[in-house]
């Protein structure tokens, strides 16, 4: 049995030489060639051992198909089977090394690195930034990936992951990793039952190449062909997602690893962020990475209608139970029944409507409107909210124990200037999608590219995704500058009319107008009262203009306008 207590080789100092590589894989072939394996459980023995003797954590064994060329529907050009994948798992207590599957490698993979291999024929390695730490834009963990030749129509994809932190990789532990390559393709090739094609197909003699980032790469590289080009570009959004998040932040991933972890669970979920955060696009990706994919996912905002519609809304209602109720209506919560219900900005909601909602919650079941007996439903609840729910409770405007009934997990949702290392990644990403709906090809400039990273997003995603539409459908030049994003992103919008110059022409006095003697949540509730009077005076009192100048739902605007008695000091109110 092999010492599992070595470590990574660079903790061995270099013991894992050209003479000790070659005897691991001798031993290695003579075991397997011994066994009567299928593909499955070759790739398997095979992964374990090279992840085990490298010092990496984990391992997939990709398979590449070849699709017809004008087949969008799988990606194009590009499409990869997951044929087995290893992650490693020890105790550091007692010493002892487990192998299990990879949860969800389909989109475990970074498909950006896989590509790369595929493309090159070339031994890709990514590494960290040294003293990169939290800070750093290292973005994705150390990884060797190497294609191989399986037959006329099948390429062959190795994929290795060292955790975060685990600094450079070692040569030799390249050139392990290369010979493992060179001497496994044909034992996977017979034991996948393909004829190997001669290696003279291969567009450039293997080499290494050094990737900082996959998405900067994939950009500098000079693909031949404009069909290949155009193939991997249309395909990066979804290759680089996870269940449509595009990130490779530390705040991004660390919502990756909360989402498998609790996925299958029934636990309730709260997502907390700023408007345009991608709050539901974490509520699905927690849907659809789970066992309740094949069910329902339905949302509802909160804040967005009144108490009445939504009590009809979340619970159903009975024929004539009230004026207009001409037929029995399901609920959502029956209609996600085995599935998932997301509510959004859950702390505009009633105090009576919260009452309804905890009772629900407690018993698993719903009553109708109108209705004289409970449907019995097995809904998971993820809800999100913009505000701090904790600051509600302490403040007396939301219940506790609904609180912590649906706190159970907590995501936090970063807002983008805490991860703008993500944002050249989802310019990319717009940019496709853009060209694709809109027909629209354009690039940006240097200058302008580090604007768009240099930029506070208030509105986040959301802002950076509506500003990106604006800019390219507007300008006339193939090249976009830094002057031709100005007018978005310096006060040209009613969102910088209302919260720019309004307010800080108004800051001078801002503080002047708070009574001292009030307690801090008082402070508070001024604040956002003068905050909103600003806007609805910039804004002609006009609440469509507002609510999307402040980005919050119309519902909660009357709400704070009803909250703190504002009023027009002009008739003639503009809807």
């Amino acid at each position: 049995m092999r010492d599992n207590s070595r470590g990574a080789p660079g903790e061995r100092d270099g013991t894992l030489g050209k003479k000790c590589a070659d005897e691991w894989l001798d031993l290695l072939i003579s075991d397997i060639r011994d066994g009567d394996h299928d593909l499955e459980t070759l790739a398997r023995v095979s992964l374990e051992s090279l992840t085990e003797e490298l010092g990496f954590h984990r391992a997939y064994l990709l398979f590449h198909r070849l699709r017809p060329s004008g087949d969008r529907d799988h990606g194009g050009e590009l499409d990869f089977d997951v044929c087995a994948s290893r992650l490693r798992l020890e105790d550091e207590s007692e010493g002892v090394v487990s192998w299990v599957d990879v949860t969800n490698p389909d989109f475990a993979v970074n498909r950006s690195v896989a590509r790369l291999a595929l493309e090159s024929r070339e031994l890709i390695v990514f590494e960290e930034e040294v003293g990169a730490g939290e800070s750093g834009n290292s973005g994705m963990r150390p990884t060797l990936c190497r294609s191989f030749v399986l037959g006329e129509k099948r390429l062959g994809i190795l994929y290795l992951e060292r955790e975060f932190g685990t600094g450079v990789i070692e040569a030799v532990s390249r050139e392990a990793f290369d010979r493992f390559v060179d001497v496994f393709a044909p034992v996977y090739s017979d034991a996948a039952g393909c004829a190997v094609a001669e290696p003279a197909e291969k567009d450039a003699p293997a080499g290494t190449r050094d990737v900082e980032s996959s998405a900067d790469e994939a950009a500098r590289r000079d693909v031949p062909g404009d069909e290949v080009r155009e193939s991997v570009e249309a395909d990066s959004p979804e290759t680089e997602a996870y269940f449509g998040i595009i990130g490779r932040d530390e705040k991004i991933r660390k919502i990756f690893e909360i989402i498998e972890k609790v996925k299958d669970s029934d636990l309730n979920v709260c997502i907390c962020g700023e408007s345009g955060t991608g709050k539901e696009l974490i509520a699905r990706a927690l849907h659809q990475a789970g066992r309740r994919r094949e069910q329902a996912f339905v949302s509802e905002n909160c804040g967005a209608i009144s108490e009445t519609l939504l009590e009809s809304e979340l619970f159903g209602h009975m024929k004539g139970s009230f004026t207009g109720a001409d037929e029995d209506r399901q609920g959502l919560f029956s209609t996600a029944d085995k599935g998932t219900l997301f509510l959004d900005e859950i702390g505009d909601m009633s105090e009576n409507m919260q009452r309804k909602l905890l009772r629900t919650l407690q018993e698993g079941v719903v009553r109708p409107i109108g209705g004289k007996e409970n449907l019995k439903i097995d809904t998971r609840v993820v809800c999100a909210s913009n505000t701090d729910l904790k600051k509600l409770v302490e403040r007396g405007e939301f219940r506790a124990d609904l609180f912590y009934r649906l706190n159970v997990i907590s995501i936090e949702a970063p807002p983008l200037r805490q991860r703008r290392g993500d944002i050249p990644l989802l310019v990319e990403h717009f940019l496709g999608r853009i060209r694709r709906d809109e027909g629209i090809s354009r690039k940006f400039s240097s200058s302008a590219s580090s604007g768009l990273v240099e930029y506070g997003w208030p509105g986040n995603v959301r802002e950076l995704w509506n500003v990106l539409r604006k800019v390219l459908l507007t300008s006339e030049d193939k090249e976009i500058a830094r002057k031709d994003l100005t007018p978005f992103l310096n006060g040209a919008s009613l969102a910088s009319a209302c919260l720019g110059e309004g307010i800080e022409k108004d800051a001078d006095h801002l503080l002047l107008r708070i009574p001292l003697r009030e307690s801090f949540n008082e402070i508070i509730d001024e604040c956002e009262r003068l905050v909103l009077l600003n806007a609805l005076n910039e804004g002609g009192w006009n609440k469509s203009r507002v609510t999307r100048a402040l980005s919050i739902p119309r519902q909660s605007l009357y709400n704070k306008i009803a909250k703190y008695g504002l009023e027009r000091p002009t008739p003639g109110d503009v809807d």
